[in-house]
């Protein structure tokens, strides 16, 4: 029996989605920094950064965010293993996503409508 670990949370988008073609698939590739346990020495909060994959539909929502937007994910871990040109084994958890989508935290609206969009500059990554 295949069994699959399942991942589900929300994070920011620490930079715009690298979508790409993938012989007949749409590829979308990003990092979502999560907030760890605790805090670092100097007393901010730390944040961890995981690295993700979308395909096709899922690729086309992610393509449509920016860096900075916080997101709820949907997902599975999966393990991927490579040998580096030096013939060194390497591996990495891979969150394959399923399903992504902004989550609106500005619940104020400019009088155009529009919710406003925050600085690069007020996230640490």
């Amino acid at each position: 029996m295949r069994s699959s670990v399942n991942a589900y949370g929300a994070g920011w988008l620490s930079a715009d989605a690298e979508v790409k073609q993938a012989g007949s698939h749409r590829l979308a590739q990003f990092d979502l920094a999560v907030i760890s346990k605790g805090r670092g020495s100097d007393g901010k909060v730390q944040y961890d950064y995981l690295a993700c994959k979308a395909w096709d539909a899922a690729a086309d929502a992610a393509e449509m965010l920016a860096k900075g937007d916080f997101v709820s994910f949907r997902g599975v871990l999966k393990q991927e293993r490579w040998t580096t040109k030096k013939g060194d084994k390497r591996s990495k958890i891979v969150i394959h996503i399923m399903d992504i989508g902004r989550i609106d935290t500005n619940l104020s609206e400019k009088k155009s409508g529009e919710p406003e969009k925050q600085d690069d500059e007020d996230f640490p990554f």
